[in-house]
């Protein structure tokens, strides 16, 4: 079966499947950067998702979270394309039964 541009970006279940997978795994590599009084930790790849910040100054332990939606975006675009990439590869060589 010839696949075109249109079936290439079609929703289905398990390119959705493997997008999910593909952040929930690279959602645990992480960079920490640290600064004067606090310590970034940025997960996600290959752009950041999470931005988590610990102080180490007056606040000590002191923790806040925040979601970087470009970073989202991104992401999730990037995952969904090479979750088509792969399912275009499996549908070309799989074996017709």
């Amino acid at each position: 079966m010839k696949m075109n541009i249109k079936n290439f970006f079609r929703f289905n279940k398990i390119k959705i499947i493997f997008t999910l997978l593909f952040l929930l795994v690279f959602l645990l590599f992480k960079t920490e950067i640290p600064v004067f009084d606090a310590t970034y930790i940025k997960h996600g790849f290959p752009l950041p998702l999470l931005e988590r910040r610990i102080d180490t100054g007056w606040d000590i332990g002191h923790t806040s979270y925040r979601v970087l939606p470009l970073g989202m975006v991104v992401d999730v675009l990037s995952w969904y394309l090479i979750s088509c990439l792969i399912m275009s590869v499996y549908s070309k060589y799989k074996k017709p039964v």
